[in-house]
């Protein structure tokens, strides 16, 4: 008898273990497939058509300032970026990982991309928070500022995985090649800095402050000289 209830408290002890586990794993389960409120998934542009925006609007407006060689103000629309970006093939596939169409959101000093991602069956919404910076000596840094997926921020794991991809994947001498593109992915992989040079032809620009309000994202460019 003594043995007996020794051993019913321990038994007790480990069901309630184990339920507290389940409800944990439940309740992380329940926050992992949070869909933050507003947010509906966008459906990709299939019509095989370049976005005007981008061919009318913002590629001539830059093209023109820059050849001008006068300071201009570039305004760069949330609309616009949204159909320059539903008109890639999307979904995109990664192994068991699925990336639907991205929907980007500028807010207050930071840009916002949402998306729903599906592994196996489930769909996560991800939503990483990101903001452009200019420092004293007018070098740009894109860094991720938030990571998550559903309601449970996952922005330490995602940036030690970013830093990872970079340093396997993609680093070289992004800083020193000129190219916009691999500067940008280092900047937002890893954090480097690097001049917001860009150019049109034979002449250049540089990005000298950038503000990002709701709905709009303004670049100021002036002329730049090697």
């Amino acid at each position: 008898m003594v043995l007996k209830s020794r051993k019913k408290p321990k038994l007790k002890k480990l069901c309630y273990s184990l339920a507290a586990l389940a409800a944990t794993l439940i309740l992380l389960v329940l926050l992992l497939l949070h869909t933050p409120k507003g947010f509906e998934q966008p459906n990709p542009i299939s019509d095989g058509k370049v976005s005007r925006y981008l061919t009318h609007v913002l590629a001539p407006q830059f093209y023109n300032g820059v050849q001008r060689q006068q300071p201009f103000e570039l305004v760069i629309t949330q609309a616009a970026v949204n159909d320059i970006l539903a008109r890639f093939q999307w979904p995109k596939q990664f192994n068991s990982l699925t990336i639907s169409t991205p929907q980007v959101f500028f807010v207050p000093d930071n840009i916002v991309l949402m998306t729903t991602a599906s592994f196996h069956d489930l769909n996560f919404v991800v939503t990483v928070v990101a903001a452009p910076a200019l420092d004293g000596d007018g070098l740009l840094r894109l860094s991720i500022k938030k990571v998550k997926v559903g309601a449970v921020r996952m922005t330490f794991i995602t940036r030690k995985i970013a830093k990872r991809i970079y340093k396997n994947k993609l680093a070289g001498t992004p800083l020193e090649t000129g190219d916009i593109w691999a500067q940008l992915t280092a900047s937002l992989l890893d954090s480097h800095l690097f001049e917001p040079v860009f150019s049109a032809e034979d002449k250049k620009v540089r990005a000298e402050s950038i503000k990002i309000s709701p709905a709009n994202l303004t670049v100021n460019f002036t002329p730049a000289t090697d």
